[in-house]
């Protein structure tokens, strides 16, 4: 599946706050990963049915950004 990727920044236009995905065919919402403050360190990942648009899967993580909190 090939996607649309947006990427959001903090209001100082360089640190990375979010980064959503939408397919390509459908320009549904497939993913979007959510960042801590410092731009580099994975917060959040929420998923999306890439047909319906419909949220499927959260995923939060710990501080170090790589070790799985929990899974909603």
């Amino acid at each position: 599946m090939k996607t649309i990727k947006q990427t959001h920044f903090r209001t100082d236009g360089k640190t990375i706050k979010k980064i959503t995905e939408y397919a390509l065919q459908t320009r549904n919402k497939t993913k979007t990963t959510w960042f801590r403050y410092d731009g580099k360190t994975i917060y959040s990942i929420y998923e999306y049915n890439s047909q319906t648009g419909n949220q499927i899967k959260d995923t939060f993580f710990q501080l170090d950004g790589k070790t799985i909190h929990f899974i909603d």
